[in-house]
């Protein structure tokens, strides 16, 4: 899955297809976001090469690396701003590699589930309802700008 340069890439793979068969619980007879939040793991973790599961996803991207942050201000706002499934992919995706490939895969795997479910419940709620500390962009603020700040008081 690691060539997948699109979701369609992922959900042809045959890589992706033995997972489904082994994670069939997690989206048969479910909503079908749930399906494409797998193929969106599935194709990003291919890039991990190290699970640290010290950091949550957020607090990773905004930890010191040289000086900097792992992810700018400016393409975690990008991050933050992306509406579509193969938006979501190839973020990640970036995000990996600015990562060096050390990721909290849990805490990944959990961001993109609730990306693609605050998304959908986005869709056909028009927002309604919906408590805006619910939703992954603001965890990821809170986690990135908190991270951030911590880095800053160092």
């Amino acid at each position: 899955m690691r060539r997948c340069s699109s979701l369609l890439d992922v959900y042809t793979s045959s890589g992706f297809r033995d997972l489904l068969f082994k994670l069939k619980p997690l989206w048969e007879g479910k909503a079908a976001w749930r399906f494409t939040a797998l193929a969106i793991i599935a194709g990003v973790v291919s890039h991990v090469s190290e699970n640290d599961p010290t950091l949550s996803f957020a607090e990773r991207m905004a930890q010191k690396n040289g000086g900097a942050p792992v992810m700018s201000e400016l393409r975690f706002r990008r991050l933050l701003a992306v509406r579509t499934e193969e938006g979501l992919f190839r973020e990640l995706r970036r995000a990996v590699k600015l990562a060096d490939g050390r990721l909290n895969i849990v805490s990944l795997a959990d961001d993109v589930f609730r990306w693609c479910a605050d998304n959908q419940m986005l869709a056909f709620n028009k927002g309604q309802d919906i408590r805006p500390t619910d939703l992954i962009q603001v965890r990821w603020s809170l986690d990135y700008y908190g991270a951030s700040d911590d880095n800053n008081q160092e």
